[in-house]
Formats: structure tokens, C-alpha cells, sequence
């Protein structure tokens, strides 16, 4: 990459840490075309589209990624939060499945198979993952009881004591 590139780079990663997405993407939109697909211009990039809500645009950059480092688990899990908001909670788990089986420590995985399955009334299966999270990371317990997406079993979750309807501390 070239050095008006990096600075422009810097510039666009300036004005998104200051909410000035319009002047990152004029910055990134003058990017030359060889650096566009270079590493940090496509993490940008992703960032860039996540934060203006261009999710298929974010989904085709983390496809991207996901393939430059098969081994980076966050590529999978910012295609799959792109994919939920550009297609559906459906096409997001199905992601997000295949990327529990290549990274089966990351909590964050299943705590986000958890919010999918919930979403999709699949409640035993999203209590499976909660635990599996919870497991590999025990912050996401208060990480659970704010997202919405888990708002059908915050009561099991709070829950200090085993009860019937509680099937997470099993």
C-alpha cells in the first residue's frame, strides 16, 4: 500500500472513532483500487459498513476475511452478524454453526447461537449454548440479561436456585 493510501487509511479510521462516517467513506472512496482489498483496508472497511448499517456490503467484506484468515474466529462472527441483519437470523446461525465446530472455545459463538436459536423459539437449544457460554466465560451471564434477543429466558437466568423451569444450571 502505498503512503497516500496508509494516510487516508488513518484518516478514515480517525473520522470513524469520531461517529464521522460520511467523511471515512469519502476517505475510503478514494482509496486506489489496488489498496482496497489490502488486509487493513478491508477491516476498515468492515468497520466502516457495520457502523453506517450496509450490511450486505459488510457481509461480502467479511466473506473476504473469513477467507484471507480462516483462523481468526471474529471474521466468522462479523459475517454472521451481517448476514442476520442482510438476510436473516436463519442464514446467520447456519455461519455461526459451522464456526462452532472450527472454534468450539469461543464463547461468544455460542452465546450468539444462543440469541439465534431464542429468536427462532428454539428455547432447549438456546439454553445448550447459554451454557456452553457461560462455561467457556462467565461475564456473559450479565452480557445475557441485556440483550434482547435472550428476553424469553432472563427469568432462568437470574434464577439462583435450580428449579424446574430452569434447565441452565443442569
Amino acid at each position: 500500500m502505498n503512503t497516500t493510501d496508509k494516510n487516508k487509511l488513518r484518516a478514515a479510521l480517525g473520522y470513524i472513532e469520531l461517529g464521522m462516517l460520511e467523511e471515512a467513506a469519502e476517505e475510503v472512496s478514494a482509496l486506489s483500487q489496488e489498496s482496497l482489498n489490502d488486509f487493513d483496508a478491508l477491516i476498515l472497511r468492515l468497520e466502516l459498513s457495520q457502523r453506517s448499517g450496509q450490511w450486505e456490503q459488510a457481509e461480502s467484506i467479511a466473506r473476504k476475511l473469513t477467507k484471507l484468515q480462516p483462523e481468526e474466529p471474529d471474521w466468522s462472527i462479523a459475517l454472521a452478524y451481517a448476514a442476520r441483519r442482510a438476510h436473516s437470523v436463519e442464514v446467520a446461525r447456519e455461519i455461526l454453526c459451522d464456526a462452532a465446530a472450527r472454534f468450539p472455545k469461543e464463547a461468544v459463538i455460542h452465546f450468539n447461537l444462543a440469541c439465534y436459536s431464542c429468536q427462532l423459539g428454539e428455547i432447549p437449544v438456546a439454553r445448550n449454548y447459554l451454557r456452553k457460554a457461560f462455561a467457556l466465560d462467565r461475564s456473559y451471564i450479565v452480557t445475557a440479561l441485556k440483550d434482547q434477543d435472550l428476553k424469553p429466558i432472563w427469568a432462568e437466568i437470574i434464577s439462583p436456585f435450580p428449579s424446574p423451569g430452569n434447565n441452565l444450571d443442569s
